[in-house]
């Protein structure tokens, strides 16, 4: 069985706390890209709202940041997308993880200009269904309605080295990972980023509804 971290929020130079703002478009305009209904995309109503699953992403799209000195390798840009570095994309190619679009994006300035030396894509991951996942017998659950849990076995027979819990635990959601790809990150210095042992990992009951926010920052 492979022993697994979860991935955290770390504030560190180039990656400060706080909501990560980034803006990803299918088209650019500098005057209107911040009203121009950008949260009415796939991607950021996700399929409820949108009417219909997900589609893929576009071949063109545009990443717009208004902090030109970010260096995350990973952040949620939604709660139906990442924005991973070029290193980071290249690493997940060589794991088995539930992903299933990683795509190259435009990354520009609020003025449309390209940002120099930095290179992003943007992935999405496939939904998971907690049996799959998790040893629901093993487990601790927050309530009964088995979504937060308080401690969370994961399953002898999984065998990803990296997926999500957006769709199995959507309040305390974020990134869980391999111990052995953990390794793989540390050493290629990937930046702001916190493992946190999942084994040790126990958040308090009185964190159990929406308005709660989990003992980390998920990714």
């Amino acid at each position: 069985m492979s022993k697994y971290f979860v991935m955290a929020a770390k504030e560190e130079t180039g990656c400060p706390s706080g909501f990560y703002y980034v803006y990803l478009l299918n088209t650019f305009d500098a005057k209107t890209y911040k009203t121009g209904g950008y949260g009415k995309l796939p991607w950021y109503t996700g399929p409820k709202r949108y009417g219909t699953p997900i589609p893929p992403f576009p071949s063109d799209l545009f990443l717009v940041t208004e902090n030109t000195k970010y260096e995350y390798d990973i952040r949620s840009g939604s709660s139906y997308f990442y924005v991973l570095s070029e290193k980071f994309a290249s690493i997940i190619s060589e794991y088995k993880t539930n992903f299933i679009q990683i795509s190259p994006v435009k990354y520009i300035d609020k003025n449309g200009d390209g940002v120099l030396g930095k290179s992003y894509f943007v992935g999405r991951t496939k939904p998971l269904k907690k049996e799959e996942v998790f040893d629901l017998h093993a487990s601790k659950f927050v309530n009964e309605s088995n979504y937060d849990f308080e401690l969370l076995k994961i399953k002898n027979e999984f065998n990803f080295d990296l997926f999500d819990t957006r769709y199995t635990a959507p309040i305390q959601f974020s990134l869980i990972i391999s111990e052995k790809m953990k390794a793989h990150l540390e050493r290629e210095g990937i930046k702001g980023v916190d493992f946190l042992d999942l084994d040790l990992l126990k958040l308090n009951k009185d964190q159990s509804t929406s308005n709660e926010k989990p003992t980390y920052d998920p990714i």
